[in-house]
């Protein structure tokens, strides 16, 4: 078993088809792949733990957190506002600093 902050990868013997439950809260942007082909995640149980049903047989599982579509739109229109601000801020130094008056 490996397990880190966005990933979990284990491999499973089974004489018979299982559901196994993954000790890790689903959250949208985590993905589970038996042998390398996807496989849906459910989380419908009172902890909102992951549920996946693994074949019969030899299993390599790997399951991998990735970003979604909508959280990389926000991480963008993060950044383009941040570099938006900051040069907001450098343009107002810039006009204050050529408008300053000097009092002799």
């Amino acid at each position: 078993i490996q397990v880190k902050s966005n990933s979990i990868s284990f491999q499973l013997a089974l004489h018979t088809p299982e559901k196994v439950i993954v000790n890790q809260k689903y959250y949208p942007g985590w993905e589970a792949y038996v042998n390398g082909h996807k496989i849906p995640i459910s989380y419908r149980n009172k902890q909102g733990l992951m549920m996946l049903k693994i074949p019969a047989g030899s299993n390599n599982v790997q399951m991998v957190f990735s970003e979604t579509p909508l959280r990389m739109f926000a991480n963008g229109v993060s950044i383009i506002s941040c570099i938006a601000l900051c040069c907001y801020m450098l343009y107002r130094m810039y006009r204050l600093l050529k408008n300053r008056r000097v009092i002799s």
